[in-house]
């Protein structure tokens, strides 16, 4: 039997790295990660915080199994809709932390009824049903079926640590070669994935043809003629101003500022 611990006895003792170093020290292996201020908010812990996450839990050996946002705030079966509204946007941005750090479980808990005039308690009932089910819907969404993902990494890794691309022949030319990470070897376009967090991006074939497109500020606004933001208007990709003007280095060149500015945007237009 494995035993593990909970960060939430250092929630106010020290910071998060602080917890996971003394949970280490103490020699856990399997801990749960609990998702509140003053130890971290999701929706403002971007790729970096995560990445950097990631990078500790394994420098220290560990392995988040469940994520707890701890429900000290979070009520989904409060009257009052902007609370419950608050609480559920809470709990997906925990889900989405928790596929980003390969968590396999998320602590979810309706909420309490007010102590003093308690709704009654069918319509407490409705109302946890509602925000668990928007919970599992997303929990479905970014969940992959753990075994085909195994093998599939498995072969991947294999095939990069071999420097044969035995899928799509990548290396294989001195073109590919030239674009690819020096510092990869024996392969420069083949790397292993082995550092969480991990995501996953469908991809699918395009057209590409244009060197023109909008011009966009830093958030991938769209800019008018007096070179200002046009409110509610974005863009990115190969709808927009390409990043290096006339240049253009190689293959999979917008590939990479598509995703970037399609994630700034999303996020610069979720807040506005």
């Amino acid at each position: 039997m494995e035993l593990g611990t909970s960060v939430y006895t250092y929630l106010w003792e020290c910071s998060l790295e602080g917890a996971l170093e003394r949970c280490a020290g103490f020699g856990f292996r399997t801990l749960e990660l609990v998702t509140t201020p003053p130890f971290l908010r999701p929706a403002h812990f971007g790729p970096f915080e995560r990445r950097r996450l990631g990078r500790l839990l394994g420098r220290l050996g560990l392995k988040v199994f469940s994520v707890n946002p701890t429900f000290l705030d979070l009520n989904l079966v409060s009257l009052n809709p902007a609370i419950r509204r608050a609480s559920l946007k809470e709990l997906q941005d925990t889900i989405w932390l928790a596929a980003d750090i390969g968590a396999r479980l998320v602590v979810i808990s309706a909420g309490r009824r007010h102590p003093l005039i308690p709704a009654p308690y069918e319509d407490a009932f409705e109302l946890a049903l509602e925000g668990i089910d928007e919970c599992l819907r997303l929990a479905e969404k970014v969940g992959l079926e753990p075994e085909g993902l195994t093998r599939t990494l498995e072969r991947f890794n294999g095939m990069a640590c071999a420097g044969r691309d035995l899928d799509f022949g990548r290396g294989e030319t001195a073109y590919d070669r030239y674009y690819g990470d020096p510092e990869v070897k024996p392969n420069p376009n083949l790397a292993p994935i082995e550092e969480p967090p991990f995501y996953a991006v469908e991809v699918l074939p395009g057209v590409l043809g244009t060197k023109g497109g909008l011009q966009t500020d830093g958030y991938g606004r769209v800019l008018n003629v007096w070179n200002r933001p046009i409110p509610g208007l974005y863009a990115c990709g190969n709808i927009a101003a390409f990043w290096l003007g006339k240049g253009y280095p190689g293959p999979g060149a917008s590939i990479g500022p598509a995703m970037t500015f399609g994630y700034i945007a999303g996020r610069h237009a979720a807040r506005a």
